[in-house]
């Protein structure tokens, strides 16, 4: 047997890993929600996914199964404020594939949330109003709804690129 070969064996066989599952939301972020919406991008079809939460001394907050690719908390559920969470999603597919992922964010407390709530424009603002706002999200740590708001602001000025290309990162 060549080396070559015994290489191709070695990584076909896999090393007993699990793959990367790719969460989109709460993503590293600081969120202003008490009951955050998580989502993240299928693994395909028919897939059963585990949903962990974790608060950051480690305990389990919720643990449920699902077959969708968005979660919200049960009704019971109230994170608290200036606290970090972890959660987890585990998949695994009807041929066996295993994916995992895990992702932080940080609820923000009541004068950080009334902090950016006073900067945010009324509907009628003008872009650039929109567009600070957006920028200040960002800048402050909360990369979810700065993603939002540049998907808006995109979608109403279609030929900007600089806006397209904010909306498109994630």
């Amino acid at each position: 047997m060549s080396a070559d070969y015994a290489q191709s064996a070695i990584v076909l066989r896999g090393s007993g890993k699990q793959k990367k599952l790719s969460l989109v939301r709460p993503n590293n972020t600081n969120v202003l929600s008490h009951r955050p919406d998580f989502a993240w991008k299928p693994v395909g079809s028919n897939v059963q996914y585990r949903f962990i939460l974790t608060d950051d001394s480690g305990k389990i907050l919720v643990d449920e199964t699902t077959r969708d690719v968005n979660h919200s908390l049960p009704g019971s559920i109230k994170l608290a404020e200036d606290a970090y969470y972890t959660w987890q999603v585990e998949a695994k597919t009807g041929s066996g594939e295993k994916y995992s992922n895990t992702a932080d964010f940080l609820v923000v407390d009541q004068a950080e949330r009334m902090r950016i709530e006073k900067l945010r424009p009324g509907n009628n603002a003008p872009l650039s109003e929109k567009v600070l706002f957006a920028a200040v999200l960002e800048q402050s740590g909360f990369q979810d709804a700065a993603h939002d708001e540049w998907k808006k602001l995109a979608a109403q000025k279609p030929g900007d690129p600089i806006l397209s290309s904010k909306a498109a990162r994630k």
